[in-house]
């Protein structure tokens, strides 16, 4: 591509500031993003982009050009965009808004549009100067997850391809109004379980057990020892007591026998007995529970896991030295 001299000139002047901007921009961004765990996608213009761009006829000038560098912030939900505006606005100088539906656009069409914060550095309190980096412009564009992963598979196939084709662009866009169908269920989640109900499942009318105990027993518990991530100890739970009651069910030769309400209630005596400062907290809840439940079932040798087992543990609960299914520290 052919990029006019005035272009290439005006762009080769500014580079070094351009990517001084860049860099100011992009390291608040990626801080907040990283922060409340969202998604930064940063991209540099390219001189050919930008010269395509310019022949669109929509900008006066080049210092009206809002995204000599951008990025996205991806975020999980339409909501939380709210959040990322308030951010902006206060660590960017705000030169325009472009608000996702704020353009016209008919009921039956579906394509990009998505909020985008034009804006400037800011200048240092009491500095009155005309330096350019504190002129230039950028664009911030923020997105839902599933948005970004929209405009990162089609952009190439719909809108960057060799050729203008029909059936791209509708893919495209039966794609984007997936992702608005998916973004509005995943804003109304609850009601949605609400009106879908509930078939019953073994696993997890088994979980949900397990849940209700632990939910039950939480007072009892010291904060410190409670799980971060509640469903991944449930998920953990409902596995151990799974393994111990197959191997149960094959000692038995009862394929009906249940060890849940046996398993549950030794945990629940535990914790009861052991309440205050007689609560473990040299170990995990996760390994108090396995520890409990291999005091009264035996723990399969053959089974495939391995668990835990430390030296803490080992004092507290010394049957558990004859286990040899142990998580290696090498």
């Amino acid at each position: 591509m052919i990029i006019p001299r005035d272009i290439r000139k005006k762009h080769t002047e500014q580079a070094a500031q351009i990517e001084a901007v860049a860099q100011r921009m992009a390291s608040a961004v990626k801080t907040y993003c990283a922060s409340h765990g969202f998604v930064y996608d940063g991209r540099p213009k390219t001189l050919e982009s930008l010269a395509e761009k310019i022949e669109t006829g929509r900008f006066q000038s080049w210092s009206t050009l809002d995204d000599l560098f951008a990025c996205t912030i991806a975020v999980p939900l339409p909501a939380d965009e709210d959040d990322v505006l308030v951010f902006l606005m206060a660590t960017f100088e705000q030169v325009d808004l472009k608000k996702r539906l704020a353009a016209r656009k008919a009921p039956d069409v579906f394509r990009f549009d998505n909020t985008r914060f034009i804006g400037r550095l800011r200048r240092p309190d009491g500095m009155d100067t005309r330096d350019s980096i504190f002129e230039l412009r950028f664009e911030i564009q923020i997105k839902t997850l599933f948005e970004l992963a929209w405009s990162k598979t089609t952009h190439a196939f719909a809108y960057k391809s060799a050729r203008i084709d029909w059936r791209a662009l509708r893919l495209a866009a039966a794609l984007k109004a997936s992702v608005e169908q998916m973004d509005l269920l995943l804003s109304d989640f609850d009601n949605a379980m609400r009106l879908l109900g509930s078939s019953p499942w073994h696993e997890i009318e088994k979980k949900q057990l397990i849940q209700e105990r632990f939910l039950t027993l939480q007072p009892q518990i010291p904060s410190e020892a409670w799980p971060k991530d509640l469903s991944r100890f449930i998920e953990n739970c409902y596995s151990l007591i799974e393994g111990l009651q197959k191997h149960a069910r094959w000692q038995t030769r009862n394929r009906d026998f249940d060890i849940y309400a046996g398993a549950l209630s030794a945990i629940s005596r535990f914790i009861a007995e052991h309440t205050g400062d007689l609560f473990p907290r040299s170990i995990s809840l996760f390994q108090l529970v396995f520890a409990v439940l291999t005091q009264v079932h035996e723990f399969p040798s053959d089974s495939e896991a391995r668990f835990p087992i430390s030296s803490e543990m080992e004092e507290l609960f010394p049957h558990v030295r004859k286990i040899a299914n142990r998580f290696e520290f090498v």
